[in-house]
């Protein structure tokens, strides 16, 4: 009776850990999502949003805002600090699918703020076709 207590146990601890092994998550080995998103609000005092990768590999950016309350000028930055605006008016959605994470150091983090007036959007990234890239997006506060 013992030998069979002890061969129960036995392959319940096995079965333990196969099974936390089986199903954890594939982030273990690297930080980062095959794909994250990110909303924000600027009328409650969200900054904006930011995606970036973890592992310096290609990703696809996707980016959909709306001006609210009044005209506003969405400002895409890059890592490098290059930036490009996109002027809104009142009520006015803008969206934008690219690829990033191209060149080390200019656009392996790319972040979305307002230059000015009040936004509310969405923001995320994935990596790309053929690729391992690791990817988060974050609200800015």
């Amino acid at each position: 009776m013992k030998r069979i207590a002890l061969m129960f146990v036995g392959f319940l601890t096995l079965a333990l850990v196969v099974g936390f092994w089986a199903f954890s998550s594939d982030t273990t080995a690297a930080v980062g999502k095959r794909a994250d998103h990110s909303l924000f609000d600027m009328t409650s005092g969200d900054l904006g949003a930011r995606c970036r990768t973890t592992t310096s590999s290609p990703f696809i950016v996707y980016l959909s805002v709306r001006a609210i309350n009044g005209p506003a000028t969405v400002r895409v930055r890059f890592q490098d600090g290059s930036l490009i605006d996109f002027p809104l008016a009142e009520n006015e959605s803008f969206s934008l699918q690219q690829a990033a994470g191209t060149t080390n150091g200019v656009d392996n983090t790319i972040r979305v703020r307002s230059a000015a007036g009040n936004l509310v959007g969405w923001m995320s990234a994935s990596r790309a076709a053929g690729t391992s890239s690791l990817v988060l997006c974050n609200t800015i506060t």
